[in-house]
């Protein structure tokens, strides 16, 4: 249904301008009619207290997909994990694995999952027990995935690690839970020349920064400037 919107007078008293557009009200909907309209949808949504969010962000109003960067940074991790961890009891899964953060509420599709031993999986394919997290940052996600998400995945029981990757700048915030359960800054990378270190499961993992960020230009301009992925 159109939005009608009333004119309004210009600043200078002159003839009336149209007011801007404003968005119709988001659609709120059971988590059974979001597993069907995704099952059918040609993107992907996450699924936040009843509305269908585009898992790529939305940049004024319209849904873009992922940039080059992104999708190469997300490549250089799923195969640096995926090596690391190939002789452990953990694997490795790229941004079609949803994870379920709270029943029927909040259901995600994290840039990276890794989850270790036997995988816990309802019936409508969301992993519920991952052990770490990894989103790549846009203008359109950052703040979200700063301040929201990351309140709400480090809500899950089985999670360890939260890391996020900057696609403009090196740069790499590892968020880690400690053993009595308090979250700590397990380390924050912004050369290409520094290494990561981190714990998976039993495995000690080094990844040097210059790995992730392989082939992957950065912009001139300020991110603020760039579409959103």
């Amino acid at each position: 249904m159109a939005v009608v919107t009333q004119e309004r007078p210009s600043a200078d008293g002159g003839a009336l301008r149209p007011a801007p557009p404003t968005r119709p009200a988001k659609e709120r909907i059971t988590f059974a009619e979001y597993m069907e309209r995704e099952r059918k949808s040609d993107i992907k949504h996450n699924f936040v207290d009843g509305v269908m969010e585009p898992a790529w962000g939305d940049v004024g109003g319209t849904v873009s997909g992922a940039s080059f960067e992104h999708n190469l940074i997300c490549k250089n991790l799923t195969l640096l994990f995926g090596n690391a961890l190939y002789s452990s009891a953990c694997e490795t899964l790229g941004s079609d694995m949803r994870v379920e953060v709270s029943d029927n509420r909040l259901c995600y599709y994290p840039d990276l999952v890794i989850v270790c031993g036997d995988p816990q999986i309802t019936p409508d394919e969301c992993l519920q027990n991952p052990i770490l997290i990894v989103e790549v940052l846009s203008s359109s996600t950052a703040t979200k995935d700063r301040t929201t998400k990351s309140r709400q995945y480090r809500a899950i029981n089985s999670l360890r690690h939260y890391v996020l990757v900057d696609q403009y700048e090196p740069l790499v915030e590892h968020y880690e839970r400690q053993g009595d359960g308090k979250w700590v800054v397990g380390g924050e990378y912004d050369s290409l020349d520094d290494t990561w270190q981190l714990t998976v499961g039993t495995t000690v993992i080094a990844i040097p920064l210059a790995e992730i960020y392989r082939r992957v230009s950065f912009p001139e301009n300020d991110p603020a400037e760039i579409e959103g992925e």
